[in-house]
């Protein structure tokens, strides 16, 4: 799916319909709504920006699962990565001193 989409926002697009059209599938026949909202287009995001990171980083995310420090030879183990409540990986590092939000530690 991501080859098939070369902007980000219609990839998330997407991303809400297919999560829609599972639910309409699970739950029955209800009316599916024309306007996307903020909230599943969030969503989307979080499920992609996951997707794409434990494709490309599937090591360190064992080994922040599983408790051990993440080896030496990854690329980005001096980024200090952390787990954001077991989902998204974000990194610390000398971001701590910038005038960044939480939300822009996204790896």
């Amino acid at each position: 799916m991501f080859s098939r989409y070369s902007c980000r926002y219609r990839l998330k697009k997407a991303e809400v319909w297919l999560i829609r059209f599972g639910n309409w599938l699970r739950k029955g026949k209800h009316r599916l709504d024309k306007w996307l909202t903020v909230g599943e287009l969030q969503h989307a995001e979080k499920g992609i920006v996951r997707y794409v990171q434990r494709r490309c980083y599937s090591i360190e995310f064992s080994d922040l699962a599983s408790g051990k420090a993440i080896s030496h030879i990854s690329n980005i183990f001096k980024l200090e990565p952390f787990k954001d409540d077991g989902v998204i990986l974000r990194v610390q590092g000398q971001l701590q001193e910038a005038p960044l939000t939480y939300l822009q530690y996204t790896l």
